[in-house]
């Protein structure tokens, strides 16, 4: 425990000692080969249209990996009260979109994707969310995705008493019954949307100027649920650790006559609407995306099913494209 105390303290004090390194103007390879991956020239220009959107030069991307290493070195060696409070003083988030979320008894699913302080984003509400409700935080399981390992030490760190109301549910086909069974029931399911494990799982969705591959899953499991979805980004602040859960507008499972085609088509319209929810709040910051670095053109037959590019086109045409905001009144 002392020396994982010693590499924390030491990578916190690197995160503050390489604050210059936001004014370099590009990559270095060096620097990416320290950070564990060397960027391909497409790569490096995704990251630099990412970090221009938003008026940063390329080292703010380097720094905030640099902050991200601080961050989990440091969530590593907390205990649970050591935890809650460092996440505590450093969220300045206003929740109000959260407590009007929650005055509805359904099932509430938050989705939010691995974009800044996602961590300590999901750990807050968390924490403010099980005093009303069970929670469960659903991903990857470890076995499937080896950097989700850390979310099992923190889980176990932070929530892992016999009083806590927050539990792990892992993607697999147990996980994925308990999350329907449980969002049924009205409690809260936190979702990472932005991954996939196969592409050919996937629907083109317009995101951020791009066309990207993502799931449907989190539109599904809220359909069969009878749950809302809140999309939700913790957006980093200037210092270290702080960081404001931002929200967007709750989405609701589109209308379906219950067929394949129906229910597809009720499910890309939440997907649609869910991204479009996050955009804003992302769009300025995507360096601090953890898929900044893919965020580029696509290419057509990468596998990704070909339906999709079409009909995120056909969903964008203000011809045939309307607003549900507000019901049409006969």
């Amino acid at each position: 425990m002392l020396m994982l105390k010693i590499r924390a303290a030491f990578a916190r004090a690197t995160a503050r000692l390489l604050a210059p390194i936001q004014l370099l103007d590009g990559n270095l390879t060096p620097l990416d080969r320290l950070l564990g991956r060397e960027l391909t020239i497409s790569q490096v220009n995704a990251i630099a249209q990412a970090c221009h959107a938003g008026q940063r030069r390329f080292g703010a991307y380097y720094h905030w990996k640099f902050r991200q290493i601080a961050q989990v070195a440091t969530m590593r060696t907390l205990d649970r009260n050591q935890a809650i409070t460092l996440v505590c003083n450093n969220d300045h988030s206003a929740y109000e979109p959260l407590d009007d979320a929650m005055s509805d008894p359904r099932g509430l699913l938050i989705a939010i994707p691995h974009h800044g302080h996602y961590l300590q984003g999901i750990i807050a509400m968390c924490e403010r969310l099980q005093m009303e409700r069970d929670v469960f935080v659903f991903y990857e399981s470890p076995e499937a995705h080896e950097s989700n390992a850390i979310f099992d030490v923190i889980h176990d760190r932070v929530f892992g008493s016999v009083a806590s109301k927050v539990s792990i549910l892992h993607n697999n086909r147990a996980g994925l019954v308990r999350a329907l069974k449980e969002l049924r029931k009205g409690s809260v399911v936190f979702i990472l949307p932005d991954v996939f494990k196969d592409v050919e799982d996937t629907y083109r969705v317009p995101f951020c100027g791009m066309q990207r591959d993502f799931m449907l899953g989190s539109a599904v499991i809220a359909r069969r649920s009878n749950a809302r979805i809140l999309p939700v980004v913790a957006q980093p602040m200037q210092d270290l650790f702080g960081f404001a859960n931002q929200f967007g507008s709750q989405i609701e499972s589109g209308q379906t006559d219950g067929s394949p085609e129906g229910d597809l088509h009720a499910d890309y319209r939440a997907t649609l609407g869910m991204f479009r929810a996050l955009e804003p709040l992302m769009k300025d910051s995507l360096f601090y995306w953890q898929y900044s670095y893919s965020h580029q053109p696509m290419d057509r037959a990468s596998g990704a099913n070909p339906v999709n590019v079409s009909s995120a086109i056909l969903l964008q045409d203000p011809y045939i494209n309307f607003s549900q905001a507000t019901p049409i009144q006969i």
